[in-house]
């Protein structure tokens, strides 16, 4: 099929993000090198603008994908027109903006938006909306990946597993991985197959936070994270767990400054997300995205692998989280040496 001469996909969920980028290359049907770059580095590399501009006589035609593009600032987005100017059969430009949607409609960032080439795609149908899931659309979602993965669920299967898990596209691809591991040779699901699910693996870093607090880390809640960490590939995990402690800091964050959250909690939850806001307070619930960040631009720069990463990640949050150290009374004047 014939391809846009460049693509924006606004999606705010880092997984539905990657599947589709994944699919929109699929959808060519001849080879196409996929070369992806972050817009929240520090600093997008020389090779991104090369890739944009110089092919190859005998290379494979590129997508060249840009994540988190919404993070870039103005003067990028101007740079870029001239790359946009005319149809570069060997490049396909794939931009991705990240950002959170706002009221279920997406949002979209002026500096973009005010180019001359978002108008040409927009009125080209080169601009792709993808909601991220709600509790509405978790079903749907569910049987597409469980058909890819080739496994058939009945019915009262299918709506327990809705139920277990989160709208969250990284914590549904690691839960039906283990899925997929756990039937072996089997093509259907049974409901005791969900055992190996963790049930609302959101919660896990509440949990987690709440024990951090409190001085401990109960054995349920590490058990269930090392079996996460343990089911997937280590930077599989690890990012799926990054994005849940992300999306649980912006909740906190939101509710730390009465912000209405951007994703539904019940109230039941909510009660004890505020309790967790009162015990952390903003400077610490700050630390959290930092502890992701750091985590992330470690693997991503190679200074760290998962594994040490993960580690480096927990130990942070322990640090964090963990109560200031009780300072001992000291003696009665009248008692003291002198």
């Amino acid at each position: 099929m014939q391809r846009p001469g460049f693509t924006f996909l606004v999606c705010p969920d880092p997984e539905l993000v990657r599947q589709r980028v994944r699919a929109l290359a699929a959808d060519q049907g001849q080879a196409m090198e996929r070369r992806t770059y972050w817009g929240d580095d520090e600093a997008l590399p020389p090779a991104f603008w090369q890739d944009l501009s110089v092919a190859s006589l005998f290379a494979a035609p590129k997508m060249v994908v840009l994540r988190r593009a919404d993070s870039l600032p103005e003067a990028f987005w101007k740079e870029l027109t001239p790359h946009l100017a005319g149809f570069n059969d060997a490049v396909w430009p794939v931009f991705c903006l990240e950002g959170d949607w706002d009221k279920g409609k997406p949002r979209r960032p002026k500096a973009v938006t005010k180019q001359k080439y978002w108008a040409v795609a927009d009125k080209r149908g080169w601009v792709l909306d993808l909601p991220g899931l709600s509790p509405r659309t978790l079903g749907d979602h569910l049987r597409r990946e469980l058909g890819r993965r080739g496994l058939k669920v009945p019915a009262p299967v299918a709506k327990r597993l809705a139920e277990l898990l989160p709208p969250d596209a990284a914590a549904v691809a690691a839960e039906l991985d283990k899925l997929a591991l756990a039937a072996g040779q089997r093509t259907e699901l049974a409901l005791a197959d969900l055992a190996v699910v963790a049930a609302e693996p959101q919660l896990s870093i509440f949990d987690f936070l709440r024990a951090a607090l409190e001085g401990n880390a109960p054995v349920k809640v590490w058990s269930r994270v090392l079996a996460d960490h343990q089911a997937a590939s280590n930077d599989k995990m690890l990012f799926a767990f990054l994005g849940l402690l992300t999306r649980e800091a912006r909740l906190l964050w939101e509710l730390a400054h009465g912000d209405k959250p951007s994703v539904w909690v019940s109230d039941y939850a909510r009660d004890q997300k505020l309790s967790l806001v009162k015990r952390l307070g903003p400077a610490r619930i700050a630390g959290l995205f930092d502890l992701a960040l750091a985590a992330e631009l470690g693997v991503k720069s190679g200074t760290r692998d998962p594994e040490q990463a993960f580690e480096a990640l927990v130990a942070g949050l322990h640090a964090l989280c963990a109560p200031p150290p009780r300072s001992r009374p000291g003696r009665p004047r009248h008692l003291q040496r002198p």
